[in-house]
């Protein structure tokens, strides 16, 4: 999934031309397994159309971007494999009333076309292609906050040169891989794969690597 402009570093690296922690993971994923992935990188929509349809058939997410749970009959879930949040995204200078877990509900909120939210139907989307776009909104006063992975936003607000702030947490989740459930007999092979990059350093040295200082469930177990 993803586009020009959108989750830098998870589905591209931050320098022109290198690759995302995501494409990283599967990489390696798919060396200790033995199971051939290909990566594609797909807008939001798109990328939840073309997982539906069987044209891919994996994604990362969140269980917890999603208010029903994932549908059981379609899909499976792996080990989690790191940790990320979801913010709320101000600028400095504006002030805002963002104090609570149901304080932003009832207001206009920057988000991306074709993302899962938390509770979005008690706020107002207000929809972009990417979040390169929903910063540069909020640079320019289409709206007071936005929802936005918090090493991304910090990303493109440096690009834009805008001061921004995290008032408040939306999300925190563990990131997984949901597979269709035509995958389920791989489902075992990845798991084992996702607990040694977890144990033996490697998902460690990419986060490193992309200067990140996610949790790592399990980092340390022996």
């Amino acid at each position: 999934m993803g586009q020009t402009g959108g989750w830098i570093p998870y589905q591209k690296g931050a320098n022109a031309g290198s690759i995302g922690v995501f494409e990283e993971v599967i990489n390696r994923i798919s060396n200790i397994s033995g199971i051939p992935f290909k990566s594609v990188n797909f807008p939001p929509k798109r990328a939840e159309k073309a997982l539906l349809s069987g044209l891919v058939d994996f994604d990362f997410m969140c269980l917890e971007w999603f208010t029903n749970g994932i549908d059981e009959s379609k899909f499976v879930v792996t080990e989690p494999i790191f940790q990320i949040s979801e913010m709320f995204v101000v600028k400095k200078a504006t002030q805002h009333n963002l104090t609570s877990p149901h304080s932003y509900f009832g207001k206009d909120i920057g988000t991306i076309a074709g993302y899962f939210y938390l509770n979005d139907n008690k706020f107002n989307r207000i929809d972009f292609l990417n979040e390169q776009q929903v910063i540069l909104g909020l640079k320019n006063d289409r709206f007071g906050v936005a929802i936005l992975e918090r090493e991304v936003a910090r990303h493109w607000a440096k690009v834009h040169d805008v001061d921004i702030d995290f008032p408040l947490v939306h999300t925190t989740g563990l990131i997984r891989l949901r597979l269709r459930i035509e995958n389920l007999i791989h489902l075992k092979k990845i798991n084992e794969a996702i607990i040694t990059i977890r144990k033996n350093g490697d998902l460690r040295d990419i986060l490193n690597k992309h200067a990140l200082t996610s949790h790592i469930p399990n980092e340390n177990d022996e």
